[in-house]
């Protein structure tokens, strides 16, 4: 299967992240796009999986910072960050996993 460059960036930073004390900032992503010659928007999408998985933080004007977590993250803390509500579905799930019920497609502006 051929990797994206995105996926071959959030690779590639995610081992260095492993090294790196909590709160450590990550390079802005102007300046990893120029040094790595790639679209800003590859960097973006690569510091966004990161995100996503719990690994560092980003902040508009403060940087991007590195997270230390020694549990997984639990599916209530991924939704709370979530510009579109959810709540847990009251029904069974053969498999245990939670299920979702997406309230409305319109961005939760609270």
């Amino acid at each position: 299967m051929r990797q994206t460059l995105t996926r071959k960036l959030a690779a590639e930073l995610k081992e260095r992240i492993a090294a790196m004390p909590h709160g450590a900032r990550l390079a802005s992503t102007r300046a990893l796009a120029r040094e790595r010659n790639l679209s800003r928007n590859t960097v973006i999408s690569a510091y966004e999986q990161l995100a996503s998985e719990g690994l560092v933080e980003s902040r508009r004007g403060s940087g991007t910072r590195v997270l230390r977590r020694t549990t997984p993250r639990d599916w209530r803390d991924l939704l709370a960050g979530s510009r579109f509500p959810a709540r847990q579905a009251p029904l069974p799930n053969p498999d245990g996993a939670p299920l979702f019920l997406f309230t409305s497609l319109a961005p939760n502006t609270r």
